[in-house]
Protein backbone atom coordinates (compact mmCIF):
# COMPACT_ATOMS: atom_id res chain seq x y z
CA UNK A 1 0.00 0.00 0.00
CA UNK A 2 1.07 3.35 -0.87
CA UNK A 3 1.37 6.48 1.40
CA UNK A 4 -0.95 9.20 0.14
CA UNK A 5 0.18 12.54 -0.67
CA UNK A 6 1.12 15.09 2.16
CA UNK A 7 1.94 18.32 1.40
CA UNK A 8 5.24 19.53 2.31
CA UNK A 9 4.57 21.79 5.57
CA UNK A 10 6.52 24.07 4.63
CA UNK A 11 4.40 25.88 2.06
CA UNK A 12 1.66 27.82 2.77
CA UNK A 13 -1.49 27.17 0.59
CA UNK A 14 -3.41 30.77 0.07
CA UNK A 15 -1.66 32.69 2.42
CA UNK A 16 1.19 35.41 0.91
CA UNK A 17 3.13 37.36 3.15
CA UNK A 18 2.86 40.91 3.21
CA UNK A 19 6.21 42.02 1.82
CA UNK A 20 8.07 43.75 4.63
CA UNK A 21 9.74 47.20 5.13
CA UNK A 22 8.01 50.48 3.90
CA UNK A 23 6.37 50.86 0.37
CA UNK A 24 7.25 53.31 -1.78
CA UNK A 25 4.92 55.79 -2.50
CA UNK A 26 3.42 56.65 -5.92
CA UNK A 27 3.07 60.44 -6.63
CA UNK A 28 -0.28 61.38 -8.20
CA UNK A 29 -0.24 61.31 -11.92
CA UNK A 30 -2.04 62.86 -14.55
CA UNK A 31 -4.43 60.61 -16.87
CA UNK A 32 -3.54 59.89 -19.72
CA UNK A 33 -4.38 62.26 -22.63
CA UNK A 34 -6.05 59.92 -25.03
CA UNK A 35 -8.12 58.77 -21.65
CA UNK A 36 -10.49 62.01 -21.33
CA UNK A 37 -12.77 62.35 -18.50
CA UNK A 38 -16.47 62.14 -18.76
CA UNK A 39 -18.27 64.93 -19.70
CA UNK A 40 -20.82 65.92 -16.85
CA UNK A 41 -24.49 64.46 -17.11
CA UNK A 42 -27.01 65.84 -19.04
CA UNK A 43 -30.12 66.80 -17.06
CA UNK A 44 -33.22 65.56 -17.44
CA UNK A 45 -35.58 67.34 -19.53
CA UNK A 46 -38.76 68.66 -18.27
CA UNK A 47 -41.72 66.49 -18.16
CA UNK A 48 -44.41 66.43 -20.52
CA UNK A 49 -47.59 68.57 -19.25
CA UNK A 50 -50.99 66.56 -19.42
CA UNK A 51 -52.60 66.56 -22.48
CA UNK A 52 -55.38 69.68 -22.95
CA UNK A 53 -58.55 67.45 -22.64
CA UNK A 54 -61.35 69.54 -24.95
CA UNK A 55 -64.48 70.37 -23.32
CA UNK A 56 -67.25 67.72 -24.14
CA UNK A 57 -69.51 70.13 -25.20
CA UNK A 58 -71.36 68.02 -26.92
CA UNK A 59 -74.29 66.97 -24.49
CA UNK A 60 -75.88 70.47 -23.79
CA UNK A 61 -75.67 71.43 -27.16
CA UNK A 62 -77.56 68.27 -28.54
CA UNK A 63 -80.02 69.15 -25.28
CA UNK A 64 -80.40 72.67 -27.01
CA UNK A 65 -81.24 71.17 -30.49
CA UNK A 66 -83.42 68.62 -29.42
CA UNK A 67 -85.14 71.43 -26.94
CA UNK A 68 -86.09 73.43 -30.59
CA UNK A 69 -86.80 70.27 -32.16
CA UNK A 70 -89.35 69.53 -29.71
CA UNK A 71 -91.38 72.75 -30.33
CA UNK A 72 -92.69 70.52 -33.68
CA UNK A 73 -92.36 67.02 -32.67
CA UNK A 74 -93.40 66.57 -28.65
CA UNK A 75 -90.94 63.42 -28.27
CA UNK A 76 -88.19 65.08 -28.58
CA UNK A 77 -88.88 67.01 -25.46
CA UNK A 78 -88.64 63.85 -22.93
CA UNK A 79 -84.63 63.31 -24.84
CA UNK A 80 -83.55 66.94 -24.52
CA UNK A 81 -84.51 67.09 -20.83
CA UNK A 82 -82.48 64.17 -20.45
CA UNK A 83 -79.43 65.33 -22.54
CA UNK A 84 -79.92 68.82 -20.50
CA UNK A 85 -79.72 67.05 -17.03
CA UNK A 86 -76.86 65.46 -18.11
CA UNK A 87 -75.27 68.25 -19.76
CA UNK A 88 -75.69 69.95 -16.64
CA UNK A 89 -73.82 67.31 -14.86
CA UNK A 90 -71.05 67.37 -17.10
CA UNK A 91 -70.75 71.11 -16.24
CA UNK A 92 -70.22 70.58 -12.81
CA UNK A 93 -67.73 67.77 -13.06
CA UNK A 94 -66.08 70.28 -15.07
CA UNK A 95 -66.01 67.97 -17.91
CA UNK A 96 -68.15 70.53 -20.27
CA UNK A 97 -68.39 74.36 -20.36
CA UNK A 98 -71.92 75.07 -21.71
CA UNK A 99 -73.96 75.22 -19.12
CA UNK A 100 -76.33 77.72 -20.37
CA UNK A 101 -77.21 75.48 -23.53
CA UNK A 102 -77.98 72.56 -21.91
CA UNK A 103 -79.97 74.49 -19.31
CA UNK A 104 -82.09 76.33 -22.17
CA UNK A 105 -82.60 72.71 -23.24
CA UNK A 106 -84.09 71.36 -20.15
CA UNK A 107 -86.49 74.48 -20.49
CA UNK A 108 -87.17 73.94 -23.94
CA UNK A 109 -88.06 70.16 -23.55
CA UNK A 110 -90.35 71.06 -20.53
CA UNK A 111 -92.07 73.62 -22.79
CA UNK A 112 -92.09 71.34 -25.76
CA UNK A 113 -94.16 68.47 -24.32
CA UNK A 114 -97.09 70.30 -23.59
CA UNK A 115 -96.86 72.67 -26.43
CA UNK A 116 -96.16 69.88 -29.07
CA UNK A 117 -99.46 67.82 -27.42
CA UNK A 118 -100.96 71.17 -27.69
CA UNK A 119 -100.53 71.14 -31.56
CA UNK A 120 -101.64 67.98 -32.08
CA UNK A 121 -105.01 68.42 -30.52
CA UNK A 122 -105.58 71.30 -32.47
CA UNK A 123 -104.60 69.96 -35.39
Amino acid sequence: MTQPYLPDSSQQYGHQQPPSGPQPLVPYQQPDPQYQAYPPPVPYPAPYPYPYRAPDNGTGTAALTLGLLSLLLWPLGIISLILGILGVSKVRQGLATNEGSAVTGIVLGILGCPFGILVLALA
